[in-house]
């Protein structure tokens, strides 16, 4: 990649900025949801399929803890 021919510095900096500002936002957003009261965990929603997905491969990828003996 060629600074000038394939990016110009000031525009890709101004699309991070955005970006970054976005996530954060998104990011405190979902956090008080969390921490509400009237949060409850439970199933990921039927239209997230990727994060579930992800979630099942992680969890098939953990070493299962050991349990301690009494």
């Amino acid at each position: 990649m060629r600074e000038g021919d394939d990016f110009q510095p000031d525009e890709l900096m101004r699309v991070w900025d955005t970006t970054l500002r976005e996530d954060k936002t998104i990011t405190e957003n979902k956090q008080k949801g969390v921490n509400s009261f009237i949060y409850r965990p439970g199933r990921y929603r039927t239209q997230e399929t990727r994060i579930s997905e992800f979630a099942a491969w992680h969890m098939g990828r953990r070493e299962p803890r050991l349990e301690c003996a009494a």
